[in-house]
């Protein structure tokens, strides 16, 4: 902020001397959004602190933005270096996690007897991510298990609570 003083000497003559005292150029708070596992889908946003605007960022990833934002990045550190318009310099390294692997093991029952009969099935047994897990069909089902299928392609969305998706299907015989 900008300061200011004033001095007054015995014949009542003044003098107003102001000051621009910067704050210490400094990293605020920062977002890390995780990736999901084995995606470049995780995030880093920057907040800056002090020093003067405008400011420039050197990632150190080719291709990166001059942004206080950093995406589309998967599981690591990543290392920024930021300027001000007075040309002082902060280093700084922020770490992208990766939320855990989803693992989908499946049972499918075939669609027996005659040709069109509708009953067969699919279920799925869900580990790793996070619950919730929202499971969309591409016939417009959705949860775990499927009933009164005929022979075909079924393919489902699983998207769990950390919002991380894989997309899977099966075959009913």
């Amino acid at each position: 902020g900008e300061y200011c003083v004033t001095i007054t000497d015995n014949n009542s003559c003044t003098y107003e001397q102001c000051f621009d005292v910067l704050r210490q150029l400094d990293f605020g708070i920062e977002q890390i959004q995780f990736a999901c596992a084995n995606e470049a889908n995780g995030s880093i946003i920057l907040e800056i602190i002090g020093g003067r605007e405008p400011y420039t960022f050197d990632w150190d990833v080719p291709g990166s933005d001059d942004s206080p934002v950093l995406d589309g990045v998967e599981d690591g550190t990543y290392s920024v270096t930021v300027t001000d318009a007075e040309g002082t310099e902060i280093t700084g390294s922020f770490q992208v996690g990766e939320f855990p692997e989803i693992f989908v093991a499946e049972s499918v029952t075939p669609a027996l007897g005659l040709i069109n009969n509708t009953n067969g099935a699919i279920s799925l047994d869900i580990s790793g991510g996070a619950e919730p897990f929202d499971i969309q069909w591409d016939n417009g089902m959705s949860g775990a298990e499927i009933t009164g299928l005929m022979e075909g392609t079924y393919c489902a969305t699983i998207t769990d609570g950390n919002g991380c998706i894989i997309e899977t299907c099966y075959e009913v015989e």
